[in-house]
């Protein structure tokens, strides 16, 4: 009896485990998404705050950078590339993320908002692609994670 219920528990066990995998590639790929969206308040907004790249970051990009310090007594490019580094852990991602803010305050408004289109395009494009690797491994990782579970326990009797 108490076999059976050790591997009944680890079957669930190896199988919340391979949903908790899931979860965490959803979520880089949510990430990403996030980050196009952020882009996109940044181009609607340079044209009302042309040069003001702590205001622009704040309010566009608020919601992707919890950690962001949006204080002008730093030097902004250091303040983005401490926070893109805490945001996100998927290195395409990250680098994505660090050449918005390269592109923010480099040049007039309308060299910005055509160069943080091209960048909104790619940044879809990559969370589009991240979330189509994720639907196709998701099946695949749970399928695993109740085998594994299953063979563990065939191994425990």
């Amino acid at each position: 009896m108490f076999k059976t219920v050790l591997c009944m528990l680890l079957t669930c066990f190896c199988y919340l485990v391979s949903v908790e995998l899931c979860r965490r590639k959803e979520r880089l790929s949510d990430s990403a998404r996030d980050l196009s969206d952020c882009v996109g308040k940044a181009i609607s907004m340079l044209g009302f705050l042309r040069s003001d790249v702590y205001k622009i970051s704040k309010e566009a990009f608020g919601a992707c950078f919890k950690s962001f310090d949006f204080d002008k007594t730093a030097p902004f490019p250091e303040l983005w590339a401490k926070a893109c580094e805490s945001e996100f852990s998927d290195p395409e991602t990250k680098r994505l993320a660090l050449t918005a803010g390269e592109i923010l305050g480099s040049s007039d408004a309308w060299s910005q908002a055509e160069r943080l289109r091209i960048l909104q395009e790619d940044i879809r494009l990559h969370a589009e692609s991240m979330r189509q690797k994720y639907d196709s491994e998701k099946r695949i990782y749970k399928t695993v994670g109740a085998f594994s579970g299953l063979a563990l326990s065939i191994m425990i009797i």
